[in-house]
């Protein structure tokens, strides 16, 4: 009887311990979080100093960040728009056909490439222009940004459709829509928020990207790359502004993926 009795009250200490260590796991998790953005924004900032900035800093010094940032977005556009179409193909092939040996391949391939540090990707690109020949850095630079990009929206778009619930797909087929009118009348309705997320979300992610364009000598303007040369060269005022329109880009993109991703797929 008294182990009877006592097995419940056992069971709930238990469950209290497991729960405050998720708990604590969480808080530890917010904490080293907190900590690494303050000290980011904390580096990006000190540069910055009210003795400093009154000397160097004005509307003037800001309009080439500025500038730099709207050539940066304007490059990330065209490479979403090119990677857009062969993104969402390829998430398609991946979860709306059936399983063959090619679709096997292309997902093997889709989750390796969104796995691979982007230097890899860059230095192919790199090999690549001696294989083929001269050709322009900008190409090289934008083709890279796509190929970084498109492999990530792949895996996005396909995890986004893995959780659409079957029974819309048989309900589709059963009144008699063709897969491509189940797709564009069914399926892509119901996740357009979220694959818009997502989108998001994979151009924020590449917006961070450095270290891959730094191969190719290239007049393109792109900000963290510009970052990285005004550091070098000891211009840090100028480097902790343009961090601060890239810092504030991305938390606002971010800001804005969290908004389009309020709706669940019931």
């Amino acid at each position: 009887m008294v182990k009877k009795k006592m097995y419940p009250v056992w069971r709930k200490i238990k469950n209290k311990v497991i729960s405050l260590f998720f708990v604590a796991l969480a808080v530890l998790s917010l904490v080293a979080l907190v900590s690494i953005v303050g000290n980011v924004f904390h580096l990006t900032v000190s540069p910055l100093h009210i003795s400093s900035c009154s000397q160097n800093c004005g509307w003037i010094s800001i309009w080439p960040g500025i500038r730099a940032l709207w050539w940066t977005l304007r490059l990330l556009f065209i490479a979403s728009v090119i990677a857009l179409p062969f993104a969402f193909g390829t998430a398609l092939f991946i979860t709306e056909y059936r399983v063959t040996y090619l679709v096997f391949i292309v997902r093997l391939f889709v989750d390796i490439l969104a796995g691979i540090p982007g230097i890899l990707i860059a230095i192919v690109m790199y090999g690549f222009q001696f294989i083929v020949g001269q050709s322009s850095s900008n190409e090289l630079f934008i083709s890279s940004l796509i190929i970084f990009l498109l492999p990530k929206l792949a895996k996005g778009f396909a995890e986004i459709f893995y959780g659409v619930p079957l029974h819309y797909r048989e309900v589709a087929f059963a009144i008699g829509s063709t897969r491509m009118q189940m797709v564009f009348k069914v399926l892509l309705p119901m996740t357009f928020r979220t694959l818009s997320a997502s989108v998001l979300l994979g151009v924020a992610r590449t917006l961070g990207v450095v270290a891959p364009l730094l191969l190719f000598d290239s007049g393109i303007h792109y900000l963290p790359v510009d970052i990285y040369h005004l550091t070098v060269n000891g211009e840090f005022i100028k480097a902790a502004m343009y961090s601060l329109f890239l810092l504030f880009t991305i938390l606002l993109i971010y800001l804005f993926a969290a908004w389009l991703d309020q709706e669940i797929i019931k």
